[in-house]
């Protein structure tokens, strides 16, 4: 009987420990890294993206969402055909917001340069819209930015 307690004890403690090390946020970033990486062509950028700002949570659906990251961005990775485009979001209320909350994570960094200027609604095709705000042309999807032009 004794030994029956020993045993089991000891699997608990190792489940303990392993529910912890499985969990423990820096294993989660590698993780996510890892899921995301195995995508083919998949730049390098991006990944140290995830690892500077901890992403530490990948939902897989028709798009992959890259959440609960160090910062208020997150990221949208949208397929289609045998490719892919990353999509840098925010919760925001508007274009404008979006581009402040959004702009200095960018590559390279965007920011609003005339800030009385309100968005513009250039076109809009299901869920992509483009807009004209602060001297730049936005393209987003959802609630995030897919491009940026001049």
């Amino acid at each position: 009987m004794k030994k029956i307690f020993v045993i089991a004890a000891l699997v608990i403690v190792a489940g303990i420990f392993i529910a912890w090390w499985y969990y423990t946020p820096q294993n989660r970033v590698d993780r996510v890294v890892s899921e995301v990486g195995a995508i083919p062509k998949m730049k390098s950028f991006f990944l140290n993206e995830i690892k500077k700002y901890g992403c530490k949570s990948l939902v897989k659906d028709d798009f992959w969402t890259v959440e609960d990251c160090d910062s208020e961005v997150y990221y949208k990775i949208f397929f289609r055909d045998n490719s892919y485009y990353i999509g840098y979001c925010a919760v925001s209320s508007s274009v404008k917001d979006a581009l402040q909350k959004i702009g200095p994570y960018l590559t390279p960094p965007q920011s609003c340069t005339n800030p009385s200027e309100e968005a513009q609604l250039l076109s809009s095709e299901g869920d992509v819209s483009i807009y004209k705000v602060c001297g730049l042309t936005l393209i987003l999807r959802d609630e995030c930015i897919v491009g940026v032009g001049e």
